[in-house]
């Protein structure tokens, strides 16, 4: 009898240990599944956020490169020290005297007149534009195309407004070392009782009105 009472404790010990086991076994693999579950998810979460940080960064070039294609040239209207800044597109593949006549027209479509050249040539002494007689500021009826986004006040102002402008553009496009001529049909140009001759470079409004 007492033989049999300790064979039966023993079966109790066994299966209580053998209980305890599994239990501890669930428990552990409990802990790991939700060690893989959290770990899962950070990364996914991870992932999102660079994800949507890559997405903003690729608008934010694409927007700057799109906008780089769409205006690569600034356009400056005024006269002497006081330009406003115009940007607009330009053909940087085609050849100088073809640039030139793009800022050319440019300019002419900001102050509202079609700037028409003879010629416009390039050499070691600088460049010369040599206006037309039936472009503004000298035929200011026919030329006038309006919509302009810079006004002036008068022919003289205009006048000076567009060489000007076109001296300062051509000089931040070109090289600030530019020499800029200006002819109409080959010859010196009169505003009103100004004369801007054509043996000299342009000096800039303020040397002729002084």
């Amino acid at each position: 009898m007492k033989k049999f009472l300790i064979f039966i404790i023993i079966l109790i010990l066994l299966a209580l240990v053998v209980f305890l086991g599994f239990k501890l076994l669930d428990n552990d693999k409990n802990v790991v599944e939700n060690t893989i579950d959290n770990t899962a998810n950070n990364i996914e979460s991870n992932n999102n956020i660079d994800n949507e940080t890559n997405n903003t960064n690729n608008v934010e070039v694409n927007n700057e490169t799109d906008e780089n294609e769409e205006y690569n040239t600034t356009i400056y209207i005024g006269t002497e020290n006081n330009f406003k800044e115009f940007k607009v597109n330009i053909d940087k593949n085609a050849s100088v005297t073809s640039q030139a006549s793009q800022i050319l027209n440019s300019i002419g479509d900001i102050l509202g007149y079609r700037l028409i050249a003879n010629d416009i040539a390039n050499g070691k002494g600088g460049m010369t534009v040599d206006f037309n007689s039936s472009s503004a500021p000298f035929n200011t009826n026919d030329s006038y195309i309006g919509n302009e986004q810079y006004t002036t006040t008068d022919n003289q102002d205009l006048a000076f407004t567009i060489f000007d402008s076109i001296e300062k553009t051509l000089q931040e496009y070109f090289g600030q070392n530019l020499d800029v001529w200006f002819s109409l049909d080959s010859g010196s140009i009169t505003i009103d009782d100004i004369t801007i001759p054509i043996t000299e470079p342009y000096q800039g409004s303020n040397y002729y009105k002084q």
